[in-house]
């Protein structure tokens, strides 16, 4: 336990610039394409029946360097020993112009003109006179003369006084009033009607198109050959030069044992485990008590870009 904790004030002195001046630092890390392994798994087992309330976990992560060098390899290249002929068969393509009918069939509307008679109704006046005897009434006037006498006789004197007598005369004559009325007939005539019908004939004509064969002839050609030849030669290799570590982490766990029925637990056990920074924890009976595990906090203090500090509080109950 003692150790752990020294081990512990020994990273964060570390950590915060308090380390050793005379280690050496390089001012220039290689080319290279670390390669980072997955992060480790670190488990820890403490008997519930001791007074241990806290432990520390422990694990550091290294990365492998690689450089890039020229180192001694063997190269091949294609070196031409001579030639030789080749000849392969190719098609050329010989064309020509070819006259052909083309025929089809087409329709034509075809019209002659019928003579044929037309008839329809109409409608015409008819009229006639009819007599009729027409009066009207006439003032005729005729002068009559009156005797007027004055006195009494024998000295009575009497004059004539002409008058104008009128009388009403009935004056008729003969009149012709015009009566007229439609009568249907039916009227007729000659016309030329067409008569229609749908004639077909064939119509051609030449057309050219082109007929083309393949007439196959030989060509031939000289091709280099080639042949594969080996010789030393310096190629660029990714080799390893080294590890750093890429990050430390160190866990402080602290666990509290709650027993409220003084159960003997003596025999059991806290399996720790740490992975990827999260920690988790599993007990263990001998006597098949069952047990509560809670995380209480979880805090992760992260120093510098390779070290980090986690403060874990972890409540286990037995319950039976």
């Amino acid at each position: 336990m003692n150790q752990q904790k020294i081990l512990l004030t020994i990273l964060l002195l570390t950590a915060f610039g308090c380390g050793s001046k005379d280690q050496p630092v390089s001012s220039r890390l290689p080319e290279s394409s670390p390669i980072t392994a997955d992060r480790g798994t670190e488990q820890q087992t403490i008997q519930l029946g001791q007074a241990i309330t806290q432990i520390e976990m422990n694990h550091k992560e290294m990365e492998t360097i690689f450089e890039t060098r020229d180192v001694p390899s063997t190269c091949t290249r294609v070196v031409q020993s001579g030639t030789r002929t080749e000849c392969h068969t190719e098609n050329d393509r010989q064309c020509r112009d070819v006259s052909f009918p083309v025929c089809r069939n087409e329709s034509e509307n075809v019209c002659v003109n019928v003579p044929d008679r037309v008839c329809h109704t109409e409608q015409f006046p008819v009229c006639q006179s009819i007599p009729r005897r027409v009066c009207e009434s006439v003032q005729k006037c005729e002068t009559v003369n009156d005797q007027v006498c004055h006195g009494t006789p024998p000295n009575q004197s009497c004059t004539t006084v002409p008058r104008r007598v009128c009388h009403a005369e009935q004056a008729c004559h003969t009149e012709s009033d015009q009566v007229c009325h439609n009568e249907s007939r039916e009227r007729c005539e000659q016309v030329n009607r067409p008569v229609c019908h749908t004639e077909t004939h064939q119509s051609c004509h030449s057309e050219t198109r082109q007929e083309c064969t393949n007439v196959p002839r030989q060509s031939c050609m000289e091709v280099p050959v080639t042949t594969q030849q080996q010789y030393p030669c310096m190629q660029p290799q990714q080799v390893p030069v080294g590890e750093r570590l890429s990050l430390h982490t160190l866990a402080q766990v602290r666990i509290n044992l709650l027993n409220p029925r003084n159960l003997d637990v003596s025999q059991d056990q806290l399996i720790v485990t740490m992975n990827q920074g999260m920690i988790s924890a599993v007990a263990r009976s001998a006597k098949g008590i069952q047990y509560q595990i809670r995380e209480v906090s979880h805090y992760v203090n992260r120093i510098s870009d390779t070290e980090e500090v986690i403060t874990e509080v972890l409540e286990v109950t037995a319950m039976y």
